[in-house]
């Protein structure tokens, strides 16, 4: 999927509920960018429930509440209070069908910036989502706090200075990459995943060895030692995080607390495993996907060693008369 402009959620809140109702959706233009919805993780069931009422409403439009000044017209109306274009298309995209029934509306009120939950059945009155509501997009996950310096193809960036620019020229490891050959490449970003808002929520923070830290979110993909993608709150003490350069450094301490904050993650243009690891504080991260698409992987021996490969390919190979 290229990159499509969207609106910058971040901005959202500073923008007049009216305003909002009948702008269009490139009224910042930013790349791509997905919402990230933080504390809110329904059941597939709940999810799925919760677009299909939003999909019904979107096709049977209730009338336009009475007194909005100036009033939206009926297709302002019909696409942005209870499910926006945008959000139907990344609802239907093939990128999205390993999590689509994960994926739900989020409804944002610029009065107040407050979140506001879909019914969890699909055939709920349309008219019990406030007027004030508007849908925004799509929620998915996302992992890093702003502080967080993923690798450019100019060096180490802030990921909220990269998402707040576009930066699209995101560094991954080589397709080919092994343990014992660490390679990089110059790979693009699809998209951003951000917190609409600070909120109330666990940062796990590690501290290595090395003097190294990393502060991420429960859920967040880290690559060990041995090559497999564990989520953060798997992790425990004497666990190896791989630096940039394949060295191993053991984990000394883990530390999780509330923090009210935003967060965000990236989202490669590839679709293999190999190039959706990231470098991150210095640190072999793994790419939103595998909070997403390649959830089935956490635990997964992702990265394997040359000398294994070899061997695979020793015996595979036909012997010789």
């Amino acid at each position: 999927m290229s990159l499509r402009i969207r609106l910058l959620f971040a901005a959202i809140a500073a923008v007049p509920l009216l305003a909002l109702a009948s702008a269009p959706a490139s009224a910042q233009v930013l790349g791509a960018s997905d919402v990230r919805c933080a504390g809110q993780f329904p059941s597939t069931e709940v999810a799925t429930a919760r677009y299909q009422w939003a999909l019904w409403c979107h096709d049977h439009v209730p009338p336009v509440t009475p007194g909005l000044v100036p009033a939206p017209t009926p297709a302002e109306w019909r696409n942005r209070s209870w499910l926006t274009t945008d959000s139907i298309t990344d609802h239907d995209d093939p990128e999205y069908d390993s999590i689509r029934d994960r994926l739900f509306p989020i409804y944002l009120s610029s009065s107040d910036n407050t979140y506001w939950n879909a019914p969890a059945d699909p055939k709920a009155d349309c008219t019990l989502r406030p007027y004030h509501y508007v849908n925004i997009g799509l929620c998915v996950a996302g992992c890093y706090t702003e502080d967080t310096k993923l690798q450019f193809s100019d060096g180490s960036v802030g990921i909220k200075s990269a998402f707040d620019l576009g930066r699209g020229d995101l560094v991954t490891l080589a397709p080919d990459a092994t343990l014992d050959n660490i390679q990089f490449v110059n790979n693009k970003v699809q998209r951003y995943t951000a917190d609409l808002k600070q909120e109330w929520q666990a940062i796990y923070t590690l501290s290595m060895q090395s003097g190294g830290s990393l502060r991420v979110t429960a859920e967040h993909p880290l690559l060990t030692g041995d090559g497999v993608i564990h989520q953060a709150q798997g992790l425990k003490v004497g666990d190896n995080l791989l630096l940039a350069s394949g060295k191993p450094d053991p984990i000394m301490t883990i530390a999780a607390k509330k923090e009210f904050v935003k967060v965000y993650n990236v989202k490669p243009v590839t679709v293999d495993y190999t190039t959706n690891i990231v470098v991150a504080g210095g640190y072999l991260n793994g790419s939103v996907r595998y909070q997403n698409e390649f959830l089935d992987t956490i635990n997964s021996l992702i990265l394997r060693r040359a000398i294994s490969d070899q061997v695979d390919q020793f015996a595979a190979t036909p012997a010789s008369n």
